[in-house]
């Protein structure tokens, strides 16, 4: 019975754009091979993993809705667990889906990497069941100094001490 499946496969972050392409072709291959036919496609940019999958840190996310025999996707399943070259992969039975609802979700679902979370300035607002009372003031010029000593670091600047961090091998011996 044909069915619509989803594939998602994630491919190192270092690899150079010839092999990008050839390892996208492969995975067309694999699908066309075994009578499979190509619906949606959705490539996404470069993007930061969540943990590190055999010491990378980024990776290239590669979508493609197809229909396919049932019967075929065991076939399937067992190349890709085989590839080398994929980080990881999805296999998922969906609903049809065009390119661009593909690319809508995923652009939607995953924040992009030049874009800043957005913190409001406004307090939210608390519902307050008992009546407040203040409280007496208390100098705090030293708390107020420190607060003053702190500079804002940016996203970008965590972001690679988190990488250095994480690719130190050397971490225990500074324990």
């Amino acid at each position: 019975m044909l069915q619509h499946y989803e594939l998602m496969v994630v491919f190192p972050g270092t690899m150079d754009e010839a092999k990008l392409a050839e390892a996208k072709q492969q995975v067309v291959t694999f699908i066309t091979e075994r009578a499979g036919t190509i619906t949606a496609a959705c490539d996404l940019p470069r993007r930061r993993l969540a943990y590190p999958i055999n010491d990378q840190g980024y990776g290239y996310y590669v979508v493609r809705h197809f229909d396919m025999e049932s019967k075929e996707l065991v076939s399937l399943n067992k190349v890709l667990s085989l590839n080398q070259v994929k980080l990881r992969y999805l296999l998922i039975k969906t609903k049809p889906a065009t390119s661009e609802q593909i690319q809508a979700y995923f652009t939607a679902a995953l924040p992009k990497a030049e874009e800043k979370p957005v913190v409001s300035a406004t307090p939210v607002a608390k519902i307050i069941t008992e009546p407040t009372v203040e409280k007496p003031v208390v100098e705090t010029s030293k708390v107020e100094e420190k607060k003053k000593d702190k500079t804002p670091v940016s996203i970008e600047e965590l972001d690679k001490k988190l990488d250095a961090i994480l690719d130190d091998t050397d971490i225990g011996l500074k324990l």
